[in-house]
């Protein structure tokens, strides 16, 4: 869920004038920090959730279904701690930078889980799917903007909006949890003899018979 992602990104500034301190050059070293963890840990968990599957053997919804927990499950934990420490700026600096690293483990998630499921139509599948992900850039800082004090946000305010992030985190944990497979989909399997004879290495082979599972087997799905 980008909840939190999208609320940051627009109201970074305002969540750390407000709440944690002031200053444009402190707020711009924590607004880097915060987005370069997200990125280290969605390059590491890319790479790891890969490992695991390849090199341990672990099954894949296993594996996309165990980093998707800890990118949701982690980010809503932080979050809602945000308002327990209230003002004390090392542990809010902590906890938003650690909600966001936790965000990163996506990459071993629901980031990748799409290419499992229809590796040849990803790339139209995780448009889709991130364009309605980001409607939450739309509504998410709308949302804020409606709970927060244009002139002066108070702690209880924020906490508000952090409170309603972690819930969708939350929210998405469970769906996913529920859900979400990694298994290559039936729909996503389509058989084409017609573009085989099209490869250039097989224009010499003879194909007597239409078997889907041994063209799948040997060359491959082709859609």
């Amino acid at each position: 869920m980008p909840t939190m992602y999208h609320i940051l990104l627009y109201n970074s500034n305002k969540t750390e004038e407000d709440i944690i301190f002031r200053g444009d050059v402190m707020n711009g070293l924590v607004n880097s920090l915060v987005y370069t963890s997200t990125c280290i840990t969605l390059f590491l968990s890319s790479y790891l959730s890969d490992y695991l599957r390849t090199k341990k053997h672990i099954n894949s919804t296993t594996v996309r279904k165990g980093f998707e927990m800890m990118a949701l499950i982690g980010p809503a934990v932080c979050t809602a701690l945000i308002p327990v420490v209230r003002c004390h700026r090392v542990a809010a600096i902590g906890l938003l930078t650690g909600a966001m690293a936790f965000l990163g483990f996506t990459g071993g998630g629901h980031v990748s889980i799409v290419a499992d499921m229809a590796p040849h139509h990803s790339a139209s599948i995780f448009g889709l799917v991130n364009s309605v992900g980001c409607t939450a850039g739309i509504f998410s800082p709308l949302l804020a903007g409606f709970l927060l004090d244009n002139a002066r946000s108070s702690v209880q305010q924020w906490s508000t909006v952090f409170y309603i992030s972690s819930g969708f985190y939350l929210f998405g944990a469970v769906i996913f949890l529920m859900w979400a497979s990694a298994e290559k989909q039936p729909w996503a399997y389509t058989a084409c003899t017609d573009k085989l004879l099209t490869i250039p290495y097989l224009q010499g082979e003879k194909i007597t018979s239409i078997n889907k599972s041994e063209i799948d087997k040997r060359y491959g799905s082709i859609s």
